[in-house]
């Protein structure tokens, strides 16, 4: 049963609304969750859908008596009602103003033709709903599609490139600090939504490697003096953008 009929069940249930409420200390507050404010959210999502559905329609430029027939038939057939329920069901789940976004705009994708396929179109509201906001975030602002090295140093995994210009902004030697800025570390979450879109073939690992002997190196300058910094990193992982990757962050870039 969807989320939507267990709630549409619950408003109408004043026996299901009554054991609900009888739960202690916080019976009351979750009943006024799911039949007042939940209902409200819903809608408020469901509105936010079509606003930025219209203002996608709209900005389509639609000029010619052929396009405007041939964008009502494509809307006016059992695909494209199976794929606007599909996104109105994923859109009231999403608190991310980003992500309803997104999803108007693959609808508004499909309904133009610039994706054919609407196979691809669902595909795509699925892997919208399947991805936090923090991770489609996150692949959107990749600089040219690149994912940058990751290095494991003193038990933390950093992005080399930002914690280096930290090191030599300060002038440290990383051999004698005993631990990393938490701002430059890669946290928990970071870890698991790699793992997240690896398992969705939106990324891949190219280069595990593990060394007992790996080595970096940077110069710290002074007036006076250089001196070149090498140490030894206890990992490195490299990733890459498979091709759905791509093209899902053509449709998320503009968004977040």
């Amino acid at each position: 049963m969807s989320i939507e009929k267990s709630l549409e069940r619950y408003s109408n249930s004043a026996y299901i609304r009554a054991v609900v409420t009888a739960i202690p200390y916080i019976g009351s507050a979750l009943d006024i969750l799911l039949y007042e404010k939940g209902s409200k959210w819903r809608q408020e999502r469901f509105n936010q859908m079509i606003e930025a559905l219209s203002n996608e329609i709209e900005e389509l430029g639609i000029a010619s008596d052929e396009i405007i027939e041939s964008l009502n038939a494509k809307i006016d057939s059992e695909e494209f009602y199976d794929l606007f329920i599909q996104a109105s069901q994923n859109a009231t789940k999403e608190k991310s103003e980003e992500k309803i976004a997104t999803i108007s705009h693959i609808l508004a994708g499909y309904s133009s033709g610039e994706i054919n396929e609407v196979d691809e179109a669902s595909l795509l509201l699925d892997l919208v709903s399947e991805i936090s906001a923090y991770s489609c975030k996150w692949l959107s602002k990749l600089s040219q599609n690149q994912i940058p090295d990751y290095y494991k140093i003193k038990g933390k995994y950093v992005v080399w490139e930002d914690y280096e210009k930290f090191l030599i902004s300060n002038y440290l030697d990383i051999r004698k600090e005993k631990s990393i800025p938490p701002e430059y570390t890669i946290s928990d979450l970071q870890i698991y939504s790699f793992q997240r879109l690896e398992d969705l073939h939106l990324i891949r690992k190219t280069e595990i490697n593990t060394y007992s002997g790996g080595k970096i190196s940077y110069i710290l300058k002074r007036p006076s003096q250089s001196s070149t910094i090498h140490f030894t990193y206890e990992e490195k992982i490299s990733y890459q953008i498979d091709s759905l990757g791509h093209l899902f962050i053509e449709w998320i870039k503009d968004q977040f």
